[in-house]
């Protein structure tokens, strides 16, 4: 009979279905590498603004205040942000006055980076880099601080990405995570109960780490890397021109980022 095969069918198109809706949907594309995560942010960039607005509305409290008051005192900070999308962080920090130094903004979807240069275009202390979170092209310590937002759970090795982002930091420097809360048990392995967070917090040499909530998606976490903070930071260097060497370039995928999607060499707000 061919009632028997047409219910096997049902179920499985119905299971394939059922994983498609996780992979891409409810996942983003998390369990699928770095190369469909970079492509569905591609499609999605265009109205990624409005989907996440609602989740915006007290960035200024949550996130810039704390942040410009840990860096009160370094002159010129350099600031890394890793996972940048659109650039809501960059231009959220460099529109508060108190700012005076540089950020250099890193995400893998040029078509988000696309319009993160569209948002930080006004201003000319922000670099954008086409570049994943797995191998930062950076040397260590370069950073006054770190912040990777929204990213983690994208990353195949979640610890691996929390050392590199450590790495990069300079003694007493700050660190502003996400852990996703959410939809956190669709995240296997990618999101973290607050134990398992901080033991993953203790393989790297930070202090006074703090966990508490951002909105109904992710918890914030701040931490500071051990050592003193320098006085004088790198925000008032040229570091462009470092990047652009070949053996600082991560296999040949990091690369300042051009204004209208091209590979180039881009200061926001030089034309």
């Amino acid at each position: 009979m061919i009632w028997p095969w047409i219910a096997v069918a049902v179920v499985a198109a119905t299971a394939i279905g059922i994983w498609l809706y996780w992979a891409l949907s409810i996942t983003e594309g998390a369990y699928l590498g770095r190369r469909v995560v970079a492509l569905l942010y591609d499609w999605t960039s265009a109205r990624y603004d409005r989907v996440k607005a609602i989740t915006w509305r007290q960035d200024g409290a949550w996130l810039i205040d704390p942040l410009v008051q840990r860096l009160s005192g370094i002159k010129d900070p350099l600031v890394l942000d890793v996972g940048t999308g659109t650039g809501r962080f960059p231009a959220a920090l460099l529109g508060d006055g108190r700012f005076s130094g540089q950020i250099w903004a890193l995400d893998i979807s040029r078509g988000m980076l696309r319009h993160a240069y569209e948002r930080v275009k006004s201003y000319n202390r922000c670099r954008l880099v086409w570049q994943d979170a797995d191998t930062l092209p950076f040397p260590d310590g370069l950073f006054d601080a770190v912040v990777c937002l929204e990213t983690i759970e994208f990353t195949p090795r979640p610890q691996h990405t929390i050392h590199e982002l450590v790495r990069v930091l300079g003694p007493g420097g700050t660190l502003l995570i996400s852990n996703r809360i959410g939809r956190a048990r669709w995240f296997p392995g990618r999101a973290y109960h607050d134990e398992e967070l901080s033991a993953m917090l203790s393989k790297e040499p930070l202090r006074d780490a703090l966990i508490h909530n951002w909105n109904s998606f992710y918890d914030l976490v701040w931490a500071n890397k051990l050592g003193r903070a320098t006085a004088v930071g790198h925000g008032a260097d040229d570091l462009e021109a470092w990047l652009r060497k070949p053996e600082h370039l991560n296999s040949g995928t990091a690369e300042p980022y051009g204004p209208w999607g091209e590979h180039g060499s881009h200061k926001a707000g030089a034309q």
